[in-house]
C-alpha cells in the first residue's frame, strides 16, 4: 500500500522495517494537510467560478442578452465564497496547530533499535518500474526589497516557494526554511535590492521496488521476535513438524492485526531551488574620479615622455602593466545561491577571460602622414637624413610594439582566467537538474510515497518451513 506523502524521517530506510508510531504521526500529518487542501481548492474553485460566470457575463451583454437574473445569481455566489474563506481560514488555523503539535511528539519521540532488514538481499532484485506520475512544476518570480515596501518580501518568499514545492510533502517545509534561511543572511550581509527566484518541482516516473521480494526466515523471525509479543519458538515448529501436525501454530491472538510493516518500494521527486541576489551598486564620488584622472595622466605623460626620449614609441609595458595593477578593481553585482533536494546537478564554473579582447590597427592615414612630413625636396643633408632615420625607427618600434602587445595579451588571454559562478552558472545547473531527472533509465530523488508490506506471522513460519522442511525431491 502506499503511504503518505514526504517521508524524510531517518528510521525510515527502502528494505528496513518501519517504525510503526513513526508511520502513524506521519499519517495524522498529512490528514491535517488534506483537510488544509480540501477547504483551499473549494475556495479555489468558488473563485474561479465566478470570474468565468463574470466573462461569460460581460459577453451576454455586448450582445444585448438580458442579463438581470444571471448578474443576481452571479451576487448570491459572494456569500457562498465568503463562507467558504471563512471556512478555509478557520480549517487551516486548526490544523495548522495541529500539525506543530504533532511535528513536537514526532521530534521527541525515542526511536528504538530497529532489527535487521528480513529480506535476502541476495535473492531479491531491486527493480525500477515507470509506474509513477511524472510531473514538473517551473516557476520564477522577482522579489524587491525596497524599503517602501508595506509587506514583508520574505514572507512572499516563503508562500511562493511553499506553493511550488508541495508535491514534496514534508520536505517542502525543509527547503522553504533553508530557502529564507539563506535569503536571510544575503540581506544581513550585504546590501540586496532584490532576489531573482527560479523553482522547479518534479515527481519522478521510475519507481524502486522489490520484485521479486525474498524473505530470509531466520533474520524474519529474529525481527518478530524483538518487535511483536507472541513470539514464534522454532523448537516448538520442529516438535510439531516431527509430530506430523502443524495444528495450534497460529491462534486467533496471532490474526489481531499483528504484522511487521516492511518499506519493499518507494516514489521519488525532487526540487530545485535558484537564487539570483541582486546588490545594490555605489558609484564613486567626483572628486575621487578628478583624483584619479589626474594620477593616471600623470603616470601616462611621464611614461610617454621616458620612451621618447630614447627614440621609442608609446609607453613602457611596465608601466602600462602599473596603470592596469592601479586599475584592476573588480565589481560584483549578483550572487547565485542553489538548493536542491533529491537530485544533484553539476555545477560548472564559467572562465572570465582577461586581458585585451581586440587590438585596434594601426591607422594607415597617420603613418602615412609621418612618412610623407618634409618629402620632396629632393636635397638631403645631414639634418635631413638624422630626421629620416628617426621616423624610420619611430615606424619600427610601433610594428615592434604592435607584435609584442598581440603575443603578450595572447598570452594573458591563455593564462589570465578565473572562474567565477554567475547567472550562467545558476542555468547550466537547472537545465543539468531537468536532464537528469528527466532520464527514463536512472532512479534519482528522495521518497515521496513508500510502498509498504504487512508481513504476518504465518508469512515468516511458511517461509520457515519451506526452508528447513520442504519435501524432498527423488
Amino acid at each position: 500500500m502506499a503511504s503518505p506523502q514526504g517521508y524524510n524521517h531517518p528510521s525510515l530506510v527502502l528494505g528496513n522495517i518501519a517504525d510503526t508510531r513513526v508511520v502513524g504521526y506521519l499519517n495524522q500529518i498529512d490528514h491535517c494537510r488534506s483537510r488544509i487542501e480540501a477547504a483551499q481548492d473549494k475556495l479555489n474553485s468558488l473563485i474561479m467560478f465566478k470570474r468565468s460566470m463574470t466573462m461569460t457575463l460581460h459577453e451576454l451583454m455586448e450582445m444585448g442578452i438580458e442579463t438581470s437574473d444571471i448578474s443576481e445569481r452571479i451576487k448570491e455566489t459572494d456569500n457562498t465564497i465568503t463562507s467558504a474563506a471563512n471556512r478555509y481560514l478557520t480549517v487551516k488555523l486548526e490544523n495548522e496547530d495541529a500539525i506543530i503539535q504533532l511535528k513536537q511528539q514526532l521530534n521527541e519521540l525515542e526511536i528504538t533499535p530497529t532489527p535487521e532488514s528480513p529480506i535476502d538481499m541476495d535473492k531479491s532484485k531491486l527493480d525500477p518500474r515507470p509506474l509513477f506520475c511524472e510531473s514538473l512544476k517551473l516557476d520564477s518570480q522577482y522579489f524587491s526589497f525596497g524599503s517602501n515596501l508595506k509587506e514583508d518580501p520574505l514572507a512572499d518568499i516563503e508562500k511562493f516557494i511553499r506553493s511550488n514545492t508541495g508535491a514534496m510533502g514534508n520536505s517542502s517545509d525543509e527547503i522553504t526554511k533553508t530557502a529564507c534561511s539563506q535569503i536571510s543572511n544575503q540581506i544581513s550581509n550585504h546590501n540586496i535590492c532584490g532576489t531573482l527566484i527560479i523553482s522547479a518541482c518534479c515527481t519522478h516516473r521510475n519507481i524502486n521496488i522489490f520484485s521479486p521480494l525474498v524473505l530470509d526466515p531466520d533474520k524474519a523471525i529474529t525481527a518478530w521476535n524483538m518487535l511483536q509479543p507472541r513470539k514464534i519458538e522454532t523448537s516448538l515448529l520442529n516438535q510439531l513438524v516431527t509430530a506430523g501436525s502443524l495444528t495450534g501454530i497460529i491462534t486467533d491472538g496471532d490474526h489481531a492485526g499483528a504484522s511487521l510493516p516492511l518499506i519493499t518500494g518507494a516514489a521519488y521527486g525532487s526540487s530545485f531551488i535558484g537564487m539570483v541576489h541582486i546588490l545594490q551598486s555605489e558609484s564613486t564620488g567626483s572628486s575621487d574620479i578628478d583624483k584619479l584622472k589626474g594620477m593616471l595622466d600623470h603616470k601616462l605623460r611621464v611614461g610617454g615622455w621616458l620612451e621618447n626620449a630614447s627614440g621609442s614609441f608609446g609607453v613602457n609595458p611596465d608601466m602600462l602593466n602599473e596603470v592596469k595593477a592601479f586599475l584592476s578593481t573588480q565589481s560584483v553585482s549578483s550572487h547565485v545561491s542553489v538548493i536542491t533536494m533529491g537530485c544533484v546537478p553539476t555545477i560548472k564554473a564559467n572562465a572570465l577571460k582577461l586581458g585585451v579582447k581586440e587590438l585596434a590597427s594601426i591607422d594607415t592615414n597617420i603613418l602615412s602622414g609621418i612618412s610623407d612630413q618634409n618629402a620632396g625636396s629632393g636635397i638631403e643633408t645631414i639634418q635631413s637624413a638624422a630626421e629620416e632615420s628617426n621616423r624610420k625607427a619611430v615606424l619600427t618600434n610601433l610594428q615592434n610594439t604592435r607584435i609584442n602587445s598581440i603575443m603578450k595579451s595572447l598570452g594573458d588571454i591563455d593564462h589570465g582566467n578565473n572562474n567565477v559562478l554567475d547567472i550562467n552558472s545558476l542555468m547550466q545547473a537547472l537545465e543539468n537538474y531537468i536532464e537528469t531527472v528527466g532520464n527514463k533509465t536512472t532512479v534519482v530523488g528522495v521518497p515521496v510515497h513508500f510502498y509498504i508490506k504487512q508481513i504476518t506471522k504465518q508469512d515468516i513460519i511458511e517461509q520457515w518451513l519451506k526452508k528447513y522442511h520442504a519435501p524432498k525431491k527423488e
